[in-house]
């Protein structure tokens, strides 16, 4: 019999948060300074979702550039120029905000998993939907590695108070899905995000949403209406 959940850990970017906008800006700032014709923000989508300097690789390779010590130089770059305007146009997808209160009324714990850094991240919440919204919050750090690697989702578990069979994962991509796979944890997939929905399709992912509200209703499914207080 399946452990019924009794608490949520999402994604960031492209999940509860739009940060498209200011991902795109930063970067191509970062190509205006290398002399490079900068990329139109929705190419930007499959470049996000595995750290920074994935991020700015994948970006470089999209207009030609190579090399090591460029890409060095860039990813540094970046980090700066993204740290200054990180929650400039940012904002939560719609009915987020109000899907979270629902949940946190119901007494479900709520946390963040996400390969964005973890000081960035903590800024980007607290800007957006409040310092208090989340019990834990895991970023990316030095010695954490980054998801799909189960390690992040336990973490964020361990810190909510629950094992991780306990927890439903939501996510944009198939590197969620991957995660939550890995960490046991019940995957509900999210077609508004960065990744497209056909991809996640193919993906064989089980439960895919494209609204607030389908999310909400696959959340009761899997938590019930009913949550213990802790």
């Amino acid at each position: 019999m399946r452990t019924p959940a009794n608490a949520v850990i999402f994604d960031l970017d492209g999940t509860l948060l739009d940060t498209l906008g200011d991902i795109a800006g930063a970067m191509n700032q970062v190509l205006e300074g290398l002399g490079v014709e900068t990329i139109d923000p929705p190419a930007y989508k499959p470049m996000i979702g595995n750290g920074v300097a994935k991020l700015v690789e994948r970006a470089l390779r999209y207009r030609g550039v190579a090399g090591d010590e460029v890409l060095a130089r860039c990813v540094g770059a970046m980090r700066e120029a993204y740290d200054l305007s990180a929650a400039s146009r940012t904002r939560p997808y719609p009915g987020v905000v109000s899907l979270l209160d629902d949940l946190r009324s119901k007494n479900i714990a709520l946390g963040v998993c996400t390969n964005k850094p973890h000081e960035l991240s903590l800024r980007v919440l607290s800007a957006t939907l409040g310092a208090g919204t989340f019990a834990s919050v895991v970023g990316a750090r030095d010695g954490l590695p980054h998801k799909p690697d189960p390690r992040p989702a336990y973490e964020c578990a361990h810190a909510l108070g629950r094992r991780p069979a306990e927890c439903v994962f939501v996510g944009d991509s198939l590197t969620d899905a991957e995660t939550a796979r890995r960490a046991g944890m019940p995957f509900v997939g999210v077609a508004w995000g960065f990744s497209p929905r056909a991809d996640l399709v193919a993906g064989d992912v089980a439960v895919l949403v494209d609204s607030s509200e389908q999310l909400a209703g696959a959340l009761a499914e899997l938590i019930g209406r009913q949550a213990a207080p802790r």
